[in-house]
């Protein structure tokens, strides 16, 4: 019976002095076989037993009961070194937790709540922050992400207007880390080291500040506007129209915004009345070709032809009669070989913002943060693989 407890907790290497079965616990006995221990200091075996003393730690779950391990651990007299020292005993340290029990934490943690995990392992929310962070402490490794590497920056909403950088890698499909703020110092902070890697291009949208980092830190990688955030730049610069222009409540929004070719003939004819009934004000259908012109572009075979279709789109922008048009030409021009770089590789950041949304349900799933470090440790836990996070942990465990 003890012999397959022993096997069943995984705790080989003990002998079992007795268990007890509690409504809510399993408390199970246990102390080292060995007759000696090595000293630690000097290398040398002893036998003399200084002192004897028990320890409680939580090891597992078993079931809906805690495992708990009281453990005779002895401290024996070193002879050589005239000093006491305590024995070493397997998968047991100076926590008051097994590593199996932090690796339990941490398997519950990657897809559940922090106050579901609480709730669910009587844990106090200090040794799920600690353990958390410990699990996620590994830097970026620059020099394992492989070669001719594509990576994608893009910030999203931590709380509210607090914005936070991510970085990926979008070669290997895979979140790199993320920066506490969107500031050009925290991008910095996450791109150092970056030089060590092969990177080709950085995908981004079009926000300035990135673009002066990445070219002050990897001056010889190509950048590529986001082919996405392009065209929603476009679409924004024709629903502000819209909204000034179309005074009534007819729905239009959606009729502007779809992709023409996708809108059914009865969709096409409403789209016409409205340019017809709004005809005095040309700025809204000027609008409405620059953004299919921008949508056309990216259908270019070669990077010569997305070249002559954005000159003429830049010329179509700049003779608009309002600030919209013009401001979005000039944006246009000053990305212009950022934009066209998209055709060398047809990079764009589509895995970068599917991992903005598997993190909105993250923050769905844990009803907010209100500490920022606690937060970028939860979603590096939940795209980290297990056994990584697991060895990260343990190696700073030990």
């Amino acid at each position: 019976m003890r012999q397959h407890m022993l096997e069943l907790l995984n705790l080989q290497g003990f002998w079992v002095d007795g268990f007890t079965v509690e409504p809510a616990q399993l408390i199970v006995k246990l102390r080292s076989p060995r007759q000696t221990a090595l000293c630690q200091r000097c290398g040398q075996w002893s036998r003399r037993i200084h002192q004897i003393h028990a320890r409680r730690v939580k090891h597992t779950r078993w079931g809906q009961r805690l495992v708990g391990l009281v453990i005779t651990r002895r401290r024996f007299w070193c002879r050589a070194c005239g000093r006491p020292f305590t024995e070493a005993l397997p998968g047991i340290d100076r926590q008051r937790s097994t590593p199996a029990y932090r690796d339990s934490l941490v398997e519950a943690l990657r897809r559940q709540s922090f106050s579901y995990v609480v709730e669910k392992t009587q844990s106090s929310p200090n040794v799920l922050y600690r353990v958390l962070h410990k699990a996620t402490a590994a830097p970026i490794n620059w020099a394992a992400q492989g070669s001719g590497l594509t990576i994608g920056l893009d910030e999203h909403s931590y709380r509210g207007r607090h914005l936070v950088t991510g970085l990926t890698n979008i070669t290997a499909k895979k979140l790199l880390g993320l920066g506490t703020g969107d500031s050009q110092a925290e991008l910095r902070r996450l791109l150092q080291g970056a030089e060590q890697a092969d990177i080709v291009e950085v995908c981004m949208d079009m926000r300035l500040g990135y673009r002066t980092v990445v070219e002050e830190l990897l001056p010889h990688t190509r950048i590529v506007a986001d082919k996405y955030h392009v065209i929603a730049a476009a679409n924004r610069v024709v629903d502000e129209l819209r909204r000034i222009i179309v005074n009534d409540r007819r729905h239009c929004r959606r009729l502007l915004l779809t992709g023409r070719e996708r809108l059914r003939p009865d969709q096409r004819e409403k789209l016409e009345k409205l340019f017809r009934d709004y005809r005095p004000f040309p700025t809204l259908y000027q609008s409405y070709l620059v953004k299919e012109k921008v949508r056309m572009m990216y259908g270019a075979a070669r990077r010569t032809e997305a070249a002559r279709r954005l000159e003429d789109i830049i010329m179509l922008c700049e003779t608009g009669d309002t600030r919209y048009l013009k401001t979005f030409g000039r944006t246009l021009r000053l990305w212009r070989e950022q934009i066209l770089n998209h055709f060398d590789r047809r990079s764009t950041n589509a895995f970068t913002e599917g991992v903005n949304t598997k993190i909105k349900m993250i923050k769905r799933m844990s009803f907010g943060f209100r500490n920022v470090h606690h937060y970028i440790a939860k979603v590096m836990l939940a795209f980290l693989p297990l056994a990584v996070a697991l060895a990260t942990l343990n190696h700073h465990t030990v």
